[in-house]
């Protein structure tokens, strides 16, 4: 069955079953991907799967994998937080904690300065129109008065309509309560990305490591856990000096006498010259929302990119706040980089497959973040239930982007009914597709590939361009549902009016409009029934003369 057939069989049996509108929609969309021929759009990677039979990889592990389920922080960090808090106890530690975890959960980045005064001059306009006074007839107390009051009224509105930022001051109590709230989120996101450039380029050891915003020191600790005594030199950026000495104690065992676990760590709290200075990995965790400006955090972008020498990762927290500061930082770089003569070239390395604009953004208006579990802190939950951190993060690589086989990434949780999977792809034209992956369809090893892959990783699988014809019928039929669903909408608008609840007083008058309508309608079927069987004796006889 053609797609516009099937859109409308399945708007005949909504309709009929007196579905509602946005649940018709959703079976009409299903009925219509399931006949598109998406499943033709994605193949498996042979490559890939050559691969696997030799090494002997399961599917359970396969390559597009990032290899992270629950995060657990190392158990010697573990070790020293035990002893810090011991050591600089503070009362109602776990509710401040939780306190802080929930602003900086909320915390959005600061409206620019123009935007604020176009702001105000529309709320100072609004609220003068609304008030109507004259203010030329007024005397000097009346005129004082006025403005008191307008004053005070301009002032609630602004709390109320735009978000007032305020930097963030980390003194010795607040860093304690950072280190409880913050430590297992920031290490188990700073840790998704560090292993996925581990998993993509494995032959990559980086001998220096440079954090700005450095906090607790949880990069230290995620490096050294994927790269060991790889690296050689840890520089570390804060501008708090009571972050960056809990940070060195917590690599001290807790224990200010003690040597550091992990040598060549430098703490400063002052950036070094962009130009003097070059590191292998440069990372700026959770930072970028502490800027009063975009002309900071462009100012601070082209400075860390200036001191890459291969990779530059961004993290901020999942949601539209935190995307917009990965994104701008994007496309900052990406404009860096369009010049192929510039010696600052560079490319999206990850979680994007391809360097064009955000199609999740561009198509959906939707934010483009993932989602890592870990296990919290006991001094924050107890239980040690898992905990999710949704963030958005930018993998920046130094150098064009290499020619080869690119895998589409997994952008959406994965839904696992049986015998087939959906997975929603950013794929490598820039664009997204939601395939429905069966084992009949597709194959074994890419349907067992979905079935163990989650959100944020890579599926081993090529995306064929589809041809122009597909991709205008495709669209044509997508805009006649479009319409089609509209015109659903406002039948069930009008059925609902028809059937509003009537009041005690109108419910006789009721009663008989309803016993007219059924009487009209009845009339109506009788015609048609007429009208039936009329064309039925025609064409019998039709048939018994010829």
């Amino acid at each position: 069955m053609s797609a516009p057939l099937c859109d409308m069989f399945m708007k005949n049996v909504c309709k009929f079953c007196n579905v509602r509108s946005h649940i018709q929609r959703q079976y009409i969309g299903r009925c219509r991907f399931k006949h598109d021929g998406h499943h033709s759009v994605i193949r498996v990677d042979e490559q890939a799967m050559d691969k696997m039979e030799k090494g002997g990889i399961t599917f359970k592990k396969h390559p597009g994998l990032i290899g992270l389920r629950t995060v657990k922080i190392p158990p010697e960090l573990e070790k020293s937080i035990d002893v810090t808090i011991e050591n600089y106890p503070l009362t109602n530690l776990r509710e401040k904690a939780k306190t802080l975890f929930r602003y900086l959960q909320s915390r959005r980045e600061p409206v620019e300065q123009s935007v604020f005064n176009e702001k105000l001059l529309e709320i100072e306009e609004e609220i003068k129109k609304k008030a109507n006074v004259n203010v030329e007839e007024l005397d000097e107390e009346g005129k004082e008065k006025y403005e008191n009051e307008m004053r005070k009224k301009i002032t609630k509105r602004v709390k109320q309509l735009i978000y007032h930022w305020q930097p963030m001051k980390y003194d010795a109590p607040k860093a304690i309560q950072y280190l409880v709230a913050r430590t297992a989120a920031d290490y188990s996101s700073i840790l998704h990305c560090l292993k996925e450039i581990k998993n993509k380029d494995p032959e990559f050891e980086p001998r220096a490591i440079y954090d700005f915003g450095s906090g607790v020191g949880t990069t230290v600790w995620a490096a050294n856990k994927i790269w060991n005594t790889g690296v050689f030199e840890y520089y570390c950026v804060d501008k708090s000096s009571e972050m960056n000495t809990l940070a060195r104690l917590l690599l001290q065992d807790g224990q200010e006498q003690k040597n550091m676990r992990i040598s060549g760590v430098y703490f400063r709290n002052f950036a070094p010259s962009d130009h003097l200075n070059k590191f292998n990995i440069v990372v700026c965790s959770n930072t970028l929302m502490d800027l009063s400006s975009s002309d900071e955090r462009h100012d601070l972008i082209e400075k860390l990119w200036n001191m890459t020498e291969d990779y530059l990762v961004l993290i901020e927290k999942g949601g539209y706040s935190g995307f917009r500061l990965i994104n701008e930082a994007r496309n900052l770089l990406l404009s860096k980089s369009a010049d192929k003569d510039d010696p600052s070239l560079g490319h999206v390395f990850s979680p994007c497959s391809h360097d064009k604009s955000c199609p999740k953004l561009k198509d959906r208006n939707s934010p483009c973040f993932f989602e890592t579990k870990y296990t919290p802190l006991k001094q924050f939950e107890p239980s040690g239930t898992a905990q999710k951190e949704w963030f958005s993060y930018l993998i920046f690589k130094t150098g064009p982007r290499k020619q080869g086989i690119v895998w589409p990434r997994i952008i959406q949780q994965v839904k696992k009914p049986s015998r087939h999977t959906h997975c929603h792809l950013c794929c490598p034209d820039g664009t997204l597709r939601h395939v429905i992956i069966s084992d009949a369809k597709h194959g074994k090893g890419l349907y067992k590939c979905s079935r163990y892959s989650q959100w944020g990783d890579q599926l081993p699988a090529i995306i064929m361009p589809q041809s122009d014809e597909s991709d205008e019928k495709l669209q044509q039929s997508n805009t006649e549902t479009h319409i089609s669903s509209k015109n659903i909408d406002n039948d069930n608008l009008i059925s609902t009016h028809e059937h509003v609840v009537l009041t005690s007083s109108d419910q006789s008058s009721g009663e008989l409009s309803g016993h007219k309508d059924r009487q009209v309608k009845t009339n109506q079927s009788v015609r048609t029934n007429e009208e039936q069987s009329k064309s039925r004796g025609v064409s019998d006889y039709n048939l018994t003369n010829s």
